[in-house]
């Protein structure tokens, strides 16, 4: 098992050229040659088109990365991890957070970062052992502390928050810069989307560096175009605030979000088709938020109630301004719960006006950016 000069150039034919089907096919012939790393690559590719050939790759490459293990010398630490790895991810195998575990535990006592790292991961989340965050913490910067960006961030994470350590928030800051640093020299060589994506968010944030509107657009920019849904969504809201106010393309990549199924993406975007700064599109910005509320965006189903309710946009219709309302406090909306209480008094003439100016404000306070939520899970 080793970096073939074939299998090298494979890779970079496919994370600098981004020409996926020529690395495939070089994958491939690697793979034929009994190259595990090139199975797995190719399974890598596939799994997003051909889940049943993908399995097949992954499943040679698991049982590739057993057979050479006892004998692997030097880099058997590796390949206990990459079996952790496909264990802890159901690759080529079941999901299976304990045998993950096991794995990772020997890779991890043998210093490999990468496993010190998962392994740290297992137990921040309770995942095949019991939650625990000191012991995570402990294991993030052990990685951290030999240069692996990921545990830099997640260290950086739990000492600013004191979880599992001290708060020290100098440290804090010490170990963003590196995950920072760390994330360009991967960015740099891989041309991830998601890797362009992260660095978009801690640049427009300011984590790890210093906060720039425009620098952290060129990194949603690049993730967008390859292809990632959150950056596209990212850079509409960009291009409708007012550091970057650029309405056409604030439409094109709120479009390409909700293409996608990006529910929030929806929203935003019917919000501009009504919003007036733009020639006003009602039956489009009501199937968008048709389409948003199904998937679940409150935001959504409330601002539908509001636009049957008061009927300013589209036509009154209370029946369905009931329904919309009634879908969206059963899902937790206090404004639609107090909307629905007070739907005599907002319809009458005389406070109509002032009670849809209110309830505009308010929604915008409540659901101008969906991100803080998503942030949450983001970086695992």
């Amino acid at each position: 098992m080793k970096w073939s000069s074939e299998y090298k150039a494979a890779r970079d034919i496919l994370y600098i050229e981004k020409d996926t089907e020529a690395a495939l096919e070089l994958f491939k012939t690697e793979a034929q040659k009994g190259n595990v790393l090139a199975m797995f690559e190719a399974g890598k590719i596939l799994e997003k088109d051909n889940a049943e050939q993908a399995a097949r790759y992954y499943k040679s490459a698991l049982d590739g990365f057993i057979f050479v293990e006892p004998q692997a010398r030097k880099i058997r630490p590796f390949v206990q991890y990459r079996i952790g790895k496909m264990h802890n991810y159901g690759l080529g195998t079941d999901r299976d957070f304990g045998k993950a575990f096991e794995w990772f535990e020997k890779a991890a006592a043998a210093e490999n970062k990468y496993a010190q790292y998962s392994l740290g991961s297992l137990y921040y989340y309770g995942n095949g052992t019991e939650q625990n965050f000191e012991k995570a913490f402990e294991l993030y910067r052990k990685s951290a502390d030999k240069g692996n960006a990921y545990g830099c961030y997640q260290a950086a994470k739990m000492l600013e928050s004191g979880m599992g350590t001290e708060i020290d928030t100098e440290l804090s800051a010490e170990y963003f810069k590196k995950a920072y640093s760390g994330f360009l020299l991967i960015e740099k060589n891989t041309n991830n989307a998601d890797m362009q994506y992260r660095l978009g968010v801690m640049t427009l944030k300011g984590i790890g560096c210093d906060a720039d509107i425009f620098k952290a657009a060129e990194f949603f920019i690049k993730s967008a175009d390859n292809g990632n849904v959150h950056a596209a969504y990212r850079l509409g809201k960009i291009y409708l605030s007012d550091d970057l106010k650029n309405l056409e393309l604030a439409e094109k990549y709120l479009k390409i979000a909700a293409e996608k199924d990006d529910p929030y993406a929806m929203y935003s975007l019917a919000k501009l088709y009504l919003g007036g700064e733009i020639p006003m599109r009602k039956d489009e910005a009501v199937t968008l938020l048709e389409k948003s509320a199904r998937l679940g965006n409150t935001a959504s189903s409330y601002a539908l109630g509001k636009l049957y309710l008061f009927g300013r946009e589209i036509e009154k219709n209370i029946a369905k301004a009931k329904e919309w309302l009634e879908i969206s406090a059963a899902a937790g909306n206090e404004y639609a719960k107090n909307l629905l209480e007070n739907m005599d008094s907002y319809n009458h003439s005389a406070v109509q006006s002032a009670a849809a100016s209110l309830l505009n404000s308010l929604g915008r306070m409540l659901y101008e950016d969906y991100s803080t939520a998503k942030r949450k899970g983001q970086y695992k």
